[in-house]
């Protein structure tokens, strides 16, 4: 899972930096043994033969297209060949030499003309599916989805085949005029993914820190994340790490409807808000650093939340222990709030 630093246009402290390098250490700590890993010997047998199962379960003899591929021309006319005949094939690459630990990703393609994206990982991966579509294997050290028909496959910017999940345009652009619904944190809370891609309207009070963004309800435990379009965040945060999830939903079959676009509405509601963050009486302690006031005002935004998977698989998590698989720092959230306009007079507690 990529790692993105955020880190504001107020600049970053030495003694800063080195929390978040520490608390990353610690976090892939945490996270790296899922179970145990097979030997180095073993890795690479593991994956390729899950991808010989995959492509074979559906009957046919398989073809591996990284050693066949001087009958195509190339490994992906080898592959997209042997999809349009509905015929299977496997391929895999091997992952980045400079990684302290194995891992590798390919695809498979069965009789049926189904297709399946695979990755290894040798310290194993969190113990939950991101989505409906993704199943784990082989003690949690092989993910595998399901591509979305009709397949396409394409080049990354590796050089990597992969399947290019195909847009829902109808969808996708009744997503984009929809207008914001009126609703609380702690229903969010209670139903991430049901509001997953949607505008909302929620009355709440900020609160943050050096690290954290997030807007509460008494009325409920939890918080969500508050970010700005850009990828920034409200003045009180120096940085923070985020997970770097994939934005938008997806239809009935699959197919994805991108993040519906929100810009920022920078007005004299925004820049009233914006002032009473700054209006902290206590100074910052180095490092952990005084909460900002609870400012509470009406906010207008886009949320983005985890999969029913992953908000079961939360339940059971202690918040300084989940994965990184959610929202702002450290993907500890379930869900977050892309501000769109403060909608009232915010006011300090």
């Amino acid at each position: 899972m990529s790692i993105l630093y955020k880190i504001l246009p107020r600049g970053l402290r030495s003694n800063a930096l080195l929390l978040v390098v520490v608390t990353l250490v610690s976090l892939w700590s945490a996270q790296a043994q899922q179970g145990k890993s097979p030997s180095s010997a073993a890795t690479d047998r593991v994956f390729t033969d899950r991808l010989k199962s995959l492509s074979s379960e559906r009957g046919g003899r398989s073809m591996d297209c990284v050693k066949a591929f001087a009958k195509f021309g190339s490994v992906d006319d080898c592959a997209r060949s042997r999809l349009e005949h509905r015929k299977p094939f496997y391929l895999a690459y091997s992952g980045p030499v400079n990684l302290p630990f194995h891992f590798s990703y390919g695809v498979a393609a069965d009789a049926a003309g189904d297709v399946f994206s695979v990755t290894f990982h040798e310290r194993g991966f969190p113990p939950v599916v991101l989505n409906r579509h993704m199943r784990l294997m082989d003690e949690n050290h092989t993910r595998v989805v399901e591509c979305i028909k009709p397949i396409k496959l394409e080049p990354t910017k590796e050089g990597w085949l992969a399947c290019l999940t195909p847009v829902n345009g109808q969808a996708s652009a009744i997503a984009a005029k929809q207008e914001p619904i009126d609703t609380s944190v702690c229903a969010v809370l209670a139903d991430p993914a049901a509001f997953n891609n949607k505008l909302v309207r929620i009355r709440a009070y900020y609160w943050g820190n050096m690290e954290n963004s997030t807007l509460n309800d008494d009325r409920c435990h939890g918080s969500l994340w508050l970010g700005f379009p850009s990828g920034s965040v409200p003045s009180p945060v120096v940085a923070y790490v985020s997970s770097g999830n994939i934005l938008g939903s997806e239809d009935a079959e699959g197919k994805r409807i991108p993040a519906i676009p929100v810009s920022l509405i920078q007005d004299w509601k925004f820049e009233r808000f914006e002032k009473l963050l700054r209006l902290n009486p206590t100074e910052k302690v180095p490092l952990i650093g005084e909460p900002v006031q609870h400012v509470t005002a009406t906010f207008v935004g886009r949320i983005d939340a985890v999969s029913p998977q992953v908000h079961e698989f939360f339940k059971n998590q202690p918040p300084l222990k989940r994965p990184m698989l959610g929202f702002g720092h450290l993907g500890g959230y379930e869900a977050e709030l892309i501000l769109q306009s403060v909608a009232d007079d915010a006011n300090v507690e």
